[in-house]
């Protein structure tokens, strides 16, 4: 019995220092660990399948990007192309008018010229006429010479001779008036079709202007910043949770955009109110 009790005293006895209780408490403290380590291996598995997603979605924005450049590009160029060809429309247009007031002008001085001659034509019509009656009348005198006969007959054919002059004018007068007229015709018609192809180049310009105002709104880039989070376990202490978030102040992050991001945007400015012109004074 004494040879018994002495043989489970030494059993009971520590190895090394060490209590069962103790070795116990390592091993639980050993599986934590173990635990611990297998669930931060997972985290940090999904960390980087997340960093390479957020690594493809960064490629897929900068092929957005340059496509964003490629047609604001474009739409450049075909901003330039109708406002060259709406300031060739606006000078043809003013050219036109020019045309169209020097014609009005032509138009009522040969108008004035024609009235003239009417009026020259009538006073020659009245002489002739008084002319005639008084050679009428001359010939029922019996001291009437043939002298004088001839030189009123003479003076009758002058008179007839200009009145016809006079006709021939005034129907020249009124074919160059007509041709003033179609001309003017012409030029107001040419004119009213400069003003239609300036009004549609406007409206393109509009459209332009509304489509990419459109496409830049669709072509927003938002820029989300993911940091890993680590919560770390040991012993019987509470969960520590460690974020590399704490080292990114709003300061760190306004300066990285400034620095890295924003270089490779160009300020755009929508024009909606008709003035034309940015916030910062530039056209």
């Amino acid at each position: 019995g004494e040879g018994g009790g002495s043989s489970e005293a030494q059993r009971e006895e520590p190895s090394g220092g060490l209590t069962a209780a103790s070795l116990k408490h390592v091993r639980r403290q050993r599986d934590a660990l173990a635990e611990d380590k297998t669930r931060l291996q997972a985290e940090l598995a999904a960390l980087q399948a997340k960093l390479r997603e957020q690594r493809e979605h960064v490629a897929s924005l900068e092929a957005r990007l340059r496509e964003a450049d490629e047609r604001e590009a474009a739409l450049r160029r075909e901003v330039e192309d109708a406002k060259a060809a709406e300031n060739a429309q606006k000078s043809r247009a003013e050219r036109l008018e020019g045309v169209c007031g020097r014609l009005e002008d032509a138009l009522a001085e040969r108008e004035a010229e024609a009235a003239r001659l009417r009026g020259a034509l009538e006073e020659q019509r009245q002489l002739t006429k008084d002319v005639c009656e008084a050679a009428e009348r001359r010939t029922d005198r019996a001291d009437d010479s043939g002298e004088r006969t001839a030189l009123l007959e003479r003076q009758n054919e002058a008179l007839q001779s200009e009145r016809l002059g006079l006709q021939r004018d005034l129907h020249r007068q009124m074919a160059e008036q007509e041709d003033m007229k179609r001309a003017a015709a012409t030029a107001l018609a040419a004119a009213e079709k400069a003003m239609a192809m300036h009004a549609f180049h406007a409206q393109h310009m509009e459209q332009l202007r509304t489509a990419k105002l459109e496409d830049v709104l669709k072509s927003k880039v938002e820029l989300h910043i993911s940091v890993p989070r680590i919560t770390l376990n040991y012993n019987n202490a509470p969960p520590l949770q460690v974020s590399a978030a704490t080292a990114l102040s709003e300061d760190k992050v306004r300066s990285f955009l400034e620095a890295q991001v924003f270089p490779h945007f160009e300020p755009l400015w929508t024009c909606l109110d008709g003035l034309a012109r940015a916030p910062d004074g530039s056209s």
